[in-house]
């Protein structure tokens, strides 16, 4: 998860999971789906996703236990089009998760475990108008999450690993993280595309959420912005995109102090990253196919832990004929600690390693159209950059039930 903080599971009883779990299986089973409705473009869509996971450490890391984690998304999307206003949208998305703690406790691992860990909460997580520009392309503003349409890794959407949605020296960022999951701020995003590609640039709230209470949507806007900006390529087989951000506001240096011997403040913290996506195979008429990603980002090592990030991976969907919309996966994830942060750990008395590697196996199996259920295995070498900590195992089950309404 791209947060450190979270709250213990035992918080929340056993009883509500089942509840929500059975709300949903109630929603699947009166769902109407969008592509039954008889509209190309409906007016509106609903959607209700539950997500729910098991995860067991099994040895190494902190400890070992185990923790059960829950995610409900809904959703509801407004086309314009259907109302006279062909290219303007509206969206709005409510979020809750249970706030099961699981990497700090039992793996121990800087990049996490689970891309649905978080604080406890019920929040508005989204909620945006988009309209379209006289010269082409479209703005999109209001409550934003930056990972929607920047650093997407289509292949390695996949996995539930954190640093695989977003890389982890990107989410490491800022006072509270840039505004992703599961805490969003204001955003005012431009994009433009043409055939083969795009670019697009977004100025958010460098400080999205309360620091104080990030459990609850909050909306304060003075603290500075983060620039981003991404460009995209696809050429056959082949997806590209580079990005870069920079925040305004003033951090703390790890090392370096004032006269008054207190931490030199930083301005203008800035990153880049960039990934590769790329179809080895593909059946067209079947859809099986085989892909792999591959991801670098670089954060300013001053202000920062995580100095540089790689990411790689393969995916097979359809990985046997008998199941052509099963995926399987195997992931890495690299997370290297900045030479600030490690000098620093070397005067606090505490060294530490010089990065983190995160291996996770994956094979989502399809129930249908609605459900999956998705058991995993995750390996961490030197979890948390701790040398005191021997490599953890972790496994997992993830199941997932979707219900959708469109007309």
């Amino acid at each position: 998860m791209p947060r450190a903080q979270t709250t213990c599971h035992k918080r929340r009883a056993p009883a509500t999971h089942g509840a929500l779990f059975a709300l949903c299986l109630w929603a699947c089973a009166l769902a109407v789906r969008a592509e039954d409705a008889a509209e190309p473009e409906p007016g509106i869509e609903l959607a209700a996703v539950y997500t729910g996971e098991s995860l067991h450490a099994l040895r190494g890391g902190v400890a070992t236990g185990s923790a059960y984690l829950d995610n409900l998304d809904l959703q509801a999307k407004f086309n314009g089009s259907r109302w006279g206003l062909p290219g303007y949208s509206a969206y709005l998305y409510v979020l809750y998760n249970n706030g099961a703690e699981f990497a700090g406790p039992y793996a121990g691992n800087v990049q996490g475990i689970s891309n649905i860990e978080s604080l406890p909460a019920t929040r508005l997580y989204e909620a945006w108008v988009e309209a379209p520009l006289p010269g082409g392309g479209s703005l999109r503003g209001g409550l934003y999450n930056l990972n929607s349409e920047f650093d997407v890794n289509d292949v390695g959407a996949l996995f539930i690993s954190p640093e695989h949605g977003i890389g982890t020296e990107f989410s490491h960022t800022g006072v509270t993280g840039p505004s992703i999951f599961p805490v969003t701020g204001l955003g005012l995003r431009y994009r433009q595309e043409w055939t083969d590609g795009y670019a697009q640039a977004v100025v958010l709230d460098a400080i999205p959420g309360d620091p104080d209470d990030l459990r609850r949507t909050h909306i304060k806007l003075g603290d500075g912005s983060l620039l981003v900006g991404e460009i995209g390529h696809t050429q056959g087989d082949l997806k590209l995109l580079l990005g870069a951000w920079r925040y305004s506001l003033e951090l703390p240096d790890q090392v370096a102090t004032d006269a008054q011997g207190d931490p030199l403040m930083r301005s203008g913290s800035s990153g880049a990253y960039a990934m590769a996506g790329y179809s080895f195979w593909n059946e067209s008429d079947s859809g099986r196919d085989l892909s792999g990603f591959l991801r670098f980002g670089v954060a300013d090592q001053r202000v920062y832990q995580v100095g540089d990030y790689l990411g790689l991976g393969v995916v097979a969907t359809g990985p046997w004929s008998v199941r052509p919309k099963d995926r399987l996966g195997l992931a890495l994830g690299i997370s290297g600690n900045g030479r600030s942060f490690r000098d620093a750990s070397d005067v606090a008395g505490a060294p530490v390693d010089t990065s983190e590697l995160h291996a996770e196996l994956s094979y989502r199996v399809l129930l249908g159209e609605h459900a999956f259920i998705q058991p995993t295995v995750h390996y961490v070498k030197n979890p948390g950059t701790d040398p005191a900590l021997d490599d953890a195992w972790v496994a997992g089950l993830r199941f997932q039930a979707a219900a959708w309404y469109a007309r």
